[in-house]
């Protein structure tokens, strides 16, 4: 990774709120998250508060590689592209 990329990326860590995905195989997982930290400049790696019973957790665990997306700040509601649910809904309209 770029590590103008990186210190960019890291720097736009701070309280808010995450999208965690995963995949595993053909199971999926994904999860908002609330607590993320920077735990090492070299290598880069981050730490999210993910629950053990979830299906992000499994995932994560299985693949050993996750995302985060960073919700943006202009309150447009729930971050759609990952909530199936909310996915359905706005189709629905």
């Amino acid at each position: 990774m770029d590590a103008k990329v990186r210190r960019k990326a890291l720097q736009m860590l701070s309280n808010g709120v995450y999208v965690l995905t995963s995949r595993s195989e053909g199971r999926y997982g994904a999860a908002t998250v609330t607590w993320v930290s920077q735990a090492s400049f070299r290598p880069p790696l981050i730490m999210a508060a993910v629950r053990r019973e979830s299906n992000v957790f499994r995932c994560l665990a299985e693949s050993g590689s996750a995302v985060l997306h960073i919700v943006g700040d202009r309150k447009e509601g729930p971050p759609r592209p990952y909530c199936p649910i909310c996915r359905r809904t706005s189709n629905a309209r």
